[in-house]
């Protein structure tokens, strides 16, 4: 009798949680998180900068856009965050290459500690510096034309703009280190984060000409949570502004 009071009372309990453990269930799911960044108002036109040295690799002049958008303002080369939450560890070995007098990729996102790559595919020598949000280098090595590769640990998590420092103050990237879930924005400015923990969340906004913004998301259960993030670009130099 006691045996069978006991496994009746635990029966009782299971009955009394189940209907919990399906609200907890529903209330801890995950959705899709998706959206478009998009630029409001003007643009700012693409601004000449005249190369002083290695014409050779880089041309007479490079063209500098602060901000890569398609017909209808999706800002391409965003990166959207979700830093307050667990995200995947990177599966690919980051690299960073110089190629064309350009930094490619123009924007990663890497995990805190990940040791990046440095490349330098020009015959020419560059540089790789790394500045963090609070103006201090994270890393600065030099590229010269003999050495294949260089190691440098992108560190904690933070926001880098990375700049070339040998004459080519058009050379450009940046690298984003985050523990949590993160999209780069595609050529339409679209970014899609799946797995993404149901709730209010802290959605974060990084661009290498607009700075670090910041807005609250609810992420619903089981479906796909859609943003629009419309931001203003700030003032810009006139177009086919020289920068010597």
């Amino acid at each position: 009798m006691a045996l069978g009071a006991s496994l009746g009372r635990a029966v009782l309990v299971a009955a009394l949680l189940a209907p919990l453990g399906g609200w907890a269930g529903a209330e801890e799911g995950v959705g899709v998180l998706a959206g478009r960044v998009r630029i409001a108002g003007r643009v700012p036109e693409a601004v000449e900068v005249a190369v002083a040295k290695d014409r050779g690799t880089c041309g007479a002049a490079q063209a500098v856009r602060a901000f890569q958008v398609d017909q209808e303002g999706g800002l391409a080369e965003a990166a959207v965050l979700l830093p307050d939450l667990p995200g995947p560890p990177s599966a690919a070995a980051p690299t960073l290459d110089n190629l064309g007098c350009r930094f490619a990729p123009a924007l990663q996102v890497l995990p805190p500690g990940a040791l990046l790559s440095i490349r330098n595919s020009d015959r020419i020598l560059h540089s790789a510096h790394a500045i963090d949000e609070r103006g201090a280098t994270r890393f600065h090595v030099a590229l010269p034309i003999f050495r294949e590769e260089t190691l440098a640990a992108v560190g904690p998590s933070g926001f880098l703009r990375i700049r070339c420092d040998v004459g080519h103050p058009w050379m450009r990237a940046g690298i984003v280190v985050t523990g949590g879930p993160a999209a780069i924005t595609d050529s339409a400015g679209r970014f899609w984060i799946a797995g993404v923990r149901a709730g209010v969340h802290r959605l974060l906004l990084w661009h290498d000409a607009l700075g670090l913004r910041e807005q609250a998301v609810t992420v619903v259960p089981g479906g796909e949570t859609w943003v629009e993030w419309a931001v203003e670009a700030p003032a810009a130099p006139g177009s086919r502004a020289r920068v010597r």
